[in-house]
């Protein structure tokens, strides 16, 4: 108490003193405060707030799963799509959400950015909207995730790329603020339905009128875009084809003719094959290209680009090869002719013109090249490709002394590709698989004068297709004598008989897709139902008697395929002392991943004569 009133008294005799006028003469004022100190302490109140806020923050944080950002993971959204999707399919992607946090998440919105192309189906469950971009969700509980089923189809060019995004907005449960997370998938199209492949010589000369012909394929005729309809009339929608002229050309005419004024446009409303057959010239001398592109559903599903060199001169020159000038596909032991044309457009006479061709390949059989009386060179290899040169001067070719205004010669010669036999597997599979071959003219003299003249022709490539082939056979005992049917052998009237039949497929250059085997069932044979396969999928079709093997692909570096099969006979009385056939018709189509060729065989009608079977050899004969 004492001490309480002693320095209560203090403090007021200070006020007095320092409020007395006498003493302010003295300068005895109370002290006021600098700015800078007055900056300090609130700088450092400041921290401190700071400093309490942050650590509440993280205490909060820690304990109660308050979010800063997704992207730790904990709250996530994603898309399982198909590496590659067909083209016009219905193609099925499932979208999946989590929450891993202590907290649930309320008034979640995930959003899809489809790309152009993509025609949304249905999901389960149903979008928010009909473009199927939107699904709102009241909330998501702690530690829960689930899943969203979408169909839709794709419409695209082959090799197309197209992205996916995807947004999941979401608020916390004990949290005043908006998060987001992102993601997206990409998916590969494949368009291997609808071709498109524009033909014509890629030299051109300036004012000449040319010939163009566009072909339109689909590949597969019965089902191509089948999924896809116009609005709910069950209709399909027409494809599209634009033709772009390259600069300084001028189309003449088109068969059929284009369906829309002052364009290059021609609608396609049926499934069939076709093509249109463009009259042109070209006006200047130039480098042009020539495009044309099919689209589905205003997407662009296919494009073709012809490049087109035009040129101002007296002698024109191009080579074909198995009557195309385009670059072409052939099978390892075809023959490729090729033919060689020079025509004198000038007004004056050329004489000692020397013609060479040039093959570049390594599946070239030159033991049995066909040039008559020319030259051949072996110059080694160029680019570690085989190269061979073919010449032909005066000498070897009358016509070449002198060639007239107007006059045409045409050279033919040809070079067959080895057979499969022949190739040396593995060191043959670092190769290109294809021949290059292209001409050079130059011409010794014009109106008698001499000359350096030199041209070339245009460049050909012929792809080589893979080398699948194909093996079918019949048998009632294996190659180590155990049987695999059972029943009569001989086979008896009215007694059944089971054979089993092999199919195997086998391939090694390129990979294959689309691979479809199908054989038909005698009478008085039956499918026992009992198969096996090492890929893709067999059915027996009761309807026609068929039984198909279809493969979606086949890689290279598996290089077989293997299916067997149980069919049943009961001989009647008609089939006594006859060889009965088992299986007919049968065939294979399968299409070259690296080359696009549709290629295709047939097998052997098989018989109960089981050829190749030496333990059932003379017992094919019905008793």
């Amino acid at each position: 108490m004492y001490r309480k009133n002693y320095n209560r008294n203090v403090e007021n005799s200070l006020k007095k003193i320092y409020s007395d006028k006498r003493f302010s003469n003295y300068g005895l004022k109370p002290k006021k405060k600098g700015i800078i100190e007055i900056l300090s302490q609130g700088f450092i109140i400041i921290l401190i707030i700071a400093s309490l806020l942050s650590w509440t923050a993280y205490i909060l944080y820690s304990k109660f799963g308050f979010w800063q950002s997704t992207d730790n993971g904990e709250v996530s959204v994603s898309l399982s799509a198909p590496k590659t999707v067909e083209v016009g399919e219905l193609t099925k992607l499932e979208l999946k959400y989590r929450n891993l946090k202590k907290v649930g998440l309320k008034n979640v919105e995930i959003k899809i950015n489809w790309p152009k192309g993509f025609e949304f189906k249905d999901s389960v469950p149903q979008a928010y909207n009909k473009e199927g971009s939107l699904w709102k969700i009241d909330k998501i509980g702690s530690k829960r995730s689930n899943r969203i089923e979408i169909r839709g189809i794709f419409i695209g060019s082959n090799k197309e790329k197209k992205n996916i995004y995807l947004t999941m907005n979401y608020w916390p449960n004990n949290f005043n603020s908006e998060f987001t997370a992102s993601n997206q998938s990409t998916v590969e199209i494949n368009q291997d339905k609808f071709n498109l492949q524009l033909k014509g010589d890629k030299r051109a000369l300036v004012g000449e009128v040319e010939n163009y012909q566009l072909d339109y394929n689909f590949i597969q005729s019965n089902n191509s875009f089948s999924v896809i309809k116009k609005n709910n009339n069950n209709k399909l929608l027409p494809i599209k084809i634009s033709l772009i002229p390259a600069v300084n050309m001028e189309v003449i005419s088109c068969k059929p003719k284009s369906e829309e004024y002052g364009e290059y446009i021609w609608n396609i409303n049926n499934i069939k094959n076709g093509k249109i057959i463009i009259k042109a010239k070209h006006n200047l001398k130039a480098k042009g290209s020539i495009l044309a592109q099919a689209f589905y559903n205003n997407n662009k599903i296919a494009e073709t680009l012809l490049n087109v060199d035009v040129i101002e001169g007296k002698l024109i020159s191009h080579l074909i090869v198995n009557g195309s000038s385009q670059d072409s596909n052939a099978n390892l032991g075809d023959k490729l002719n090729y033919s060689l044309t020079l025509e004198n457009k000038g007004d004056s006479a050329m004489g000692n013109l020397i013609v060479m061709a040039v093959i570049e390949s390594d599946f070239i059989d030159w033991s049995k090249l066909n040039v008559g009386k020319a030259e051949v060179k072996d110059v080694g290899e160029a680019n570690d490709v085989k190269t061979r040169q073919i010449l032909w001067s005066k000498e070897e070719l009358p016509e070449l002394e002198k060639l007239a205004p107007k006059q045409k010669v045409v050279i033919d010669f040809s070079a067959p590709l080895v057979s499969k036999e022949n190739i040396v597997y593995p060191l043959i599979l670092s190769k290109k698989y294809q021949v290059k071959a292209y001409g050079q003219i130059s011409v010794g003299t014009i109106t008698d004068e001499k000359s350096n003249f030199i041209t070339k022709t245009n460049q050909l490539i012929t792809k080589i297709n893979s080398d699948t082939s194909f093996k079918d056979y019949a048998r009632y005992f294996d190659n180590n004598d155990i049987a695999v049917g059972w029943g009569s052998l001989p086979p008896k009237v009215g007694e059944t008989t089971a054979y089993r039949i092999y199919w195997k497929l086998e391939n090694e250059l390129h990979d294959i897709k689309q691979i479809k085997i199908t054989g038909q069932l005698a009478n008085n044979v039956k499918w026992s139902g009992k198969s096996a396969i090492d890929v893709g999928e067999i059915k027996y079709d009761e309807s026609n008697r068929k039984i198909v093997w279809q493969i979606s692909k086949l890689p290279k570096e598996v290089g077989q395929a293997n299916a067997n099969f149980e069919v049943q006979v009961t001989p009647s009385l008609n089939d006594e002392n006859k060889v009965m056939i088992l299986l007919k018709n049968v065939n294979w189509q399968a299409i070259d991943n690296e080359t696009g060729a549709v290629m295709s065989g047939s097998g052997n009608i098989l018989t109960t004569e089981l050829q190749g079977d030496k333990a059932a050899q003379g017992k094919g004969v019905v008793e």
